[in-house]
Parts: C-alpha cells; structure tokens; sequence
C-alpha cells in the first residue's frame, strides 16, 4: 500500500506522467479489492472514472460494476457493467469478462434467462476469439444456471462442452471441477449411479493433479 501511495503521488505532480498515476490507481484498486477493502476500492476506481482518461475508463466502469455486485447494490453495479461494455468497443476479451459478471449479477438477482443470456454472449466471443480457457468456463457456468433450472439436457449439453475443451487443453483443474458438476448435475436428476460414477472419477483426477503439483516442486 506505502508503495502505491508513493508512486502514485510522485505521479501524480507531473502532468506528462499522469497516465502512469491512473494505471498505478487502477493497479492500487484492484490491490485493495483482492484484500477485502472494498470500499476503499470503490473510491479509488470513482476517481479514476472521474478523471477524463479513455484509457483508464473502461477498466474503471468494470471495476465499479465488480466492486458493487460483492457489496449487494446490483443496480449500480448493472449501470457501471453496462457503461463498461459501451466504452470498451472492440475490446472483445474484455467484453466477455464484463458480460460474466454481468450474468453473475442476474444470478444473485435469480433472474436466470437474462443471466444465461449474458453468458452465451461471452461464450460466442471466447469461441470467436479462439479463447478456449474461457469458453470452458463459459460453458460449465452455463450448466450450472441450467441445472439451477430443471433444464438437465442443456445443463449435460454444455458441461459435456466445458470437459471436451478441458480435456483438449490438458487442464487437470478443470476436469476435476467440471467432472465433479457433472457429478451434482446427474445427482439432482437421481441418476445416482452416474453421479457416483462422476464424483469417483473427479477424485481420480484431483489426485493426478496434486501429484503433478507435488512433481512440479
């Protein structure tokens, strides 16, 4: 904190500098969010967006939409977010993050077709851009909205999607998790047999993970 602070005052005085202080305070922000102070972050992320940058805006005006999601205040959140995706224009990548939280935030709200809505809209831009990290992710919170719903075909559909792309991308972390919601997905349907087979074979794989780890140090 004594290091952002310092920076960003020293900065701060020298107007050539001053893109460098918003990137620093962008940087402090997100510091601050990832500690729990989000109020202070939410401070620092209105001073950003009320400092003109174009550069720096987006990323305020998405920081602000995150940071008011966790406090509860959905509507301001649902403001920011929105502004954030106006302001990004053809940043795509930063597009489909912005619409996950998007989606996350009609979750909490349990308004589940606008949540699925803004989740497709991020998967078809990771798919667009080749982005298949993402579009794993896409596809298993996806799934999990459909079997939140009853709609079980479509929740296997998409985290049948989601293990392919795990697989394919030899992402251990990821087949364990999206095996496991499978799994939760076949349990809710008293297919028992199946999500015992799932939560088995999830273990196999979390066990072949920290073995890797264990390797790897």
């Amino acid at each position: 904190k004594a290091l952002f602070r310092a920076a960003t005052a020293a900065f701060a005085t020298q107007p050539a500098h001053r893109s460098v202080w918003r990137q620093l305070r962008v940087a402090e922000a997100d510091q601050r969010q990832r500690l729990g102070e989000t109020n202070e972050a939410v401070e620092i992320a209105k001073a950003i967006a009320e400092s003109g940058d174009p550069e720096s805006a987006p990323k305020a005006a998405g920081l602000l939409g995150t940071l008011f999601r966790q406090q509860g205040n959905y509507d301001d959140a649902l403001l920011h977010l929105t502004q954030a995706l106006v302001l990004l224009g053809d940043n795509m990548r930063e597009k489909a993050a912005v619409l996950n939280e998007l989606g996350q935030i009609y979750r909490d709200r349990n308004e589940i077709e606008s949540c699925i809505e803004m989740l497709t809209q991020a998967l078809q831009i990771n798919k667009a851009l080749g982005n298949e990290w993402g579009a794993a992710e896409n596809h298993a919170n996806v799934a999990l909205i459909y079997k939140d719903a009853d709609r079980y075909q479509e929740a296997i559909d998409n985290i049948e999607a989601a293990l392919t792309l795990a697989k394919r991308l030899n992402h251990l972390e990821y087949i364990a998790r999206f095996t496991q919601n499978q799994g939760l997905i076949y349990w809710q349907m008293d297919e028992l047999d199946k999500a015992l087979q799932r939560y088995e074979e999830a273990l196999v794989w979390a066990e072949m993970m920290q073995h890797k780890r264990g390797i790897a140090m």
